[in-house]
């Protein structure tokens, strides 16, 4: 399996994944903008393990989502926090991981908000993790050395013959 690293100052990854495997790693700022200057290296890691516009679509949303959340949340301080990002193939799978030393939140133990029984007594937030389930195949959480780290799998179909 190639190897593809990067970091927050590479301007490309190192190398492209071969035969469908391979993992993109990169350190970003906890910061909204960050994500945005990542997303080419995140597109050329998909083009390189060849991954269906499904698979494209379901890491854009689980990204975008799982990192504005942390982004928005994890920090009770004004201090410049780091985000570790791992998206990796595997056989029938893609994993992406974020890690950042935030508060403690447990995404999977949350329950889902009420459904507001008119548009008047809606509130905006609170469906995003919903939103993630529909996409994500598992979500799993766990605290380790002082940090959070969130684990989503999607599934990687085969197209039809």
């Amino acid at each position: 399996m190639a190897r593809v690293r990067s970091s927050a100052t590479d301007t490309a990854p190192s190398e492209r994944p071969a035969g469908g495997g391979g993992t993109l790693e990169v350190r970003l700022a906890a910061r909204v903008a960050a994500l945005e200057r990542v997303g080419p290296r995140i597109a050329a890691f998909l083009d390189g393990i060849g991954a269906s516009a499904r698979e494209r679509y379901a890491v854009d949303l689980v990204l975008e989502e799982a990192f504005m959340n942390i982004v928005r949340h994890a920090f009770a301080d004004d201090a410049e926090h780091l985000v570790d990002l791992s998206l990796r193939s595997e056989p029938g799978q893609l994993l992406l991981e974020l890690a950042d030393d935030g508060v403690p939140f447990d995404p999977v133990a949350h329950p889902a908000p009420a459904r507001a029984t008119s548009i008047e007594a809606a509130r905006p937030g609170g469906l995003g993790l919903q939103l993630m389930w529909r996409y994500v195949d598992s979500l799993q959480y766990r605290r380790e050395g002082g940090r959070n780290r969130l684990t989503l799998a999607i599934a990687r179909r085969q197209a039809p013959p």
